[in-house]
């Protein structure tokens, strides 16, 4: 990435007609912008459709050429997830957490718990079952059906990310996760 263009190249695999495209790397104010585009109007010239017609087009050979690395190379990497899990914690250390907490559960409950709507009686009671602080870490208990196992030190869990993204039902063990 260099840091003082935005686009390198801009590859397209069909024709197509399009205008001179201007990144410029910051908000332009609309006097400045329509200054920009008197100065540069000459560009937008009108142009009267393509060279050759679509007959021509059809009649012509287009010559691909592949080339080929010097040795055959292939990488499968499907998408891993890894977390952590932790516990809810009852309380926060900073009290504007807390507040926040407090107004987002009610703006939850306002939202999604009024009639015709009905919530489990924890989620109406309890901040934490909408967010929370992070209390202890959860090293022992299955998730998803997987035991934690240890990455870079870290205890956490492991999923491929498809599995928990493109899955309505998930089963682990006979039973549903």
């Amino acid at each position: 990435f260099f840091s003082d263009t935005f686009v390198n190249a801009l590859e397209i695999s069909r024709e197509i007609l399009i205008s001179p495209i201007a990144l410029i790397p910051k908000a332009l104010h609309v006097y400045e912008l329509q200054k920009f585009f008197y100065r540069t109007s000459e560009l937008l010239e009108v142009r009267y459709g393509p060279l050759l017609t679509n007959a021509e087009r059809q009649d012509m050979l287009n010559y691909v050429s592949k080339e080929t690395f010097s040795k055959d190379q292939v990488s499968i990497s499907p998408p891993v997830v890894f977390q952590q899990r932790a516990l809810a914690a009852e309380s926060c250390s900073f009290k504007f957490a807390q507040h926040w907490i407090q107004k987002l559960h009610e703006q939850a409950v306002l939202a999604k718990c009024q009639y015709p709507n009905e919530c489990d009686p924890y989620v109406l009671e309890s901040r934490s079952s909408v967010v929370s602080c992070v209390g202890d870490m959860q090293e022992s208990t299955p998730f998803f059906g997987r035991k934690p196992q240890s990455f870079n030190g870290m205890m956490g869990f492991a999923e491929f990310l498809y599995v928990l993204a493109d899955n309505t039902f998930l089963s682990r063990e006979g039973s549903f996760v």
